[in-house]
């Protein structure tokens, strides 16, 4: 929470042949030119860089320039996830260099167009208060029961 970096990546980068796997984290409030909180890739395509983003949430980060949450250069899964209330002045949730070589289930994405495939949802998760980091889901959010495996979606 609360990192910046000033070229790629706020709280994480993961590039050039790496394999990152994020499973029931927060990202909030972190900032970057590109991928407010994360950026996955390399200088151009890297299928052999791999990222797999499970069970969190990221809300409230932001780019400068792309990808308000995520800027992907590489092969990404994100499952069960929620990704809200992220800026940037080009792709505020995120921009996906190379949109083939990413897969989205069962995840409630502001603004998504994935919304409908595969459990993909694009409807306010009702957190309970965000303004005092409180990401747990009120009762009556559509991200509660709805993931793959009929939890929760996002870290809570």
């Amino acid at each position: 929470q609360g990192n910046s970096a000033t070229d790629h990546g706020g709280a994480i980068r993961s590039d050039d042949s790496s394999a990152t796997s994020i499973a029931g984290c927060l990202f909030n409030s972190n900032s970057a030119q590109y991928g407010g909180a994360a950026f996955f890739g390399g200088a151009s395509q890297n299928a052999a860089t791999t990222a797999a983003i499970i069970k969190t949430t990221m809300w409230g980060n932001h780019a400068v320039a792309e990808g308000g949450a995520i800027y992907n250069r590489a092969t990404l899964t994100i499952n069960d996830t929620i990704i809200w209330g992220n800026t940037a002045p080009d792709a505020s949730q995120w921009y996906f260099e190379f949109s083939d070589t990413v897969t989205v289930t069962y995840s409630d994405v502001e603004g998504s167009g994935y919304n409908g495939t595969d459990g993909v949802i694009a409807e306010d998760p009702l957190f309970t208060d965000t303004a005092a980091d409180d990401f747990t889901l009120q009762t009556g959010s559509p991200a509660i029961g709805t993931a793959s495996d009929s939890e929760n979606m996002g870290a809570f």
